[in-house]
């Protein structure tokens, strides 16, 4: 079932349409969410690229991972 009743129908120039398009793929949101998101007050941020979340998993591997160096290296300091 439909959430939204009314419809608005725009006219737009073909520079128009292409900022508003490229805007909103930039978002990743379809042209409509784009609308409404400017609506209410929202200032939409464009999607990282894919190599971001590339780069956060591998530097939360390497906190993983001298967490367990740390760990070690007290474990042995208090047996001593």
């Amino acid at each position: 079932m439909r959430r939204r009743d009314n419809l608005l129908q725009l006219w737009l120039n073909d520079e128009e349409i292409n900022k508003l398009r490229e805007n909103s793929q930039r978002c990743g949101k379809s042209m409509s969410a784009y609308v409404r998101l400017l609506l209410k007050g929202v200032q939409p941020v464009s999607v990282p690229p894919i190599d971001y979340y590339n780069m956060i998993r591998e530097i939360r591997r390497v906190g993983y991972n001298m967490r367990q160096v740390a760990q070690r290296a007290y474990a042995l300091d208090k047996g001593q």
